[in-house]
């Protein structure tokens, strides 16, 4: 059997692929892993205190690689933990993070910002209605799939 993919859905995937692309970019042109730099980032957003998995949640990112990750970037002196509840630490900027927060990320958020100043009010709602949408209905496919595992197959 043959399936031959619609052109809407591959130019979908390139878009998305670009996005990817363009933070990848960034975090390598500047010296990070694109995970790394998802912590510091996350640690800015979500704000001081937020835990590994309020990351691993929002971001979709696993949290082994989590893991790993704040270890370095604790080694480094950007990170440092607090006990949180539970097994749970909570994460810090160091100063060197706070710093690393004031010349990367802030400019970073801020050219994210003005992509919704340039769009409309209609169109930006559009966007994130039809995102919305199409993640809903990708989810919902993929978790309908009745695949067998790889031993299967």
């Amino acid at each position: 059997m043959e399936i031959k993919q619609k052109t809407e859905i591959r130019e979908l995937d390139s878009l998305y692929k670009k996005v990817d692309n363009a933070y990848h970019d960034l975090a390598t042109r500047i010296g990070f892993s694109n995970s790394g730099f998802l912590v510091l980032y996350s640690i800015v957003e979500l704000g001081g205190g937020c835990v590994q998995t309020d990351i691993s949640k929002k971001y979709s990112i696993s949290p082994q690689t989590l893991s790993s990750s704040i270890r370095n970037l604790e080694k480094d002196g950007y990170i440092y933990l607090e006990q949180g509840y539970g097994r749970n630490k909570k994460l810090f900027l160091t100063p060197l993070g706070k710093r690393f927060a004031e010349k990367i990320i802030y400019p970073l958020m801020n050219a994210e910002n003005e992509i919704f100043n340039i769009l409309t009010s209609d169109e930006t709602a559009c966007l994130l209605r039809l995102t919305n949408k199409y993640v809903e209905i990708l989810t919902n496919q993929i978790s309908n799939l009745s695949l067998p595992k790889k031993e299967d197959i």
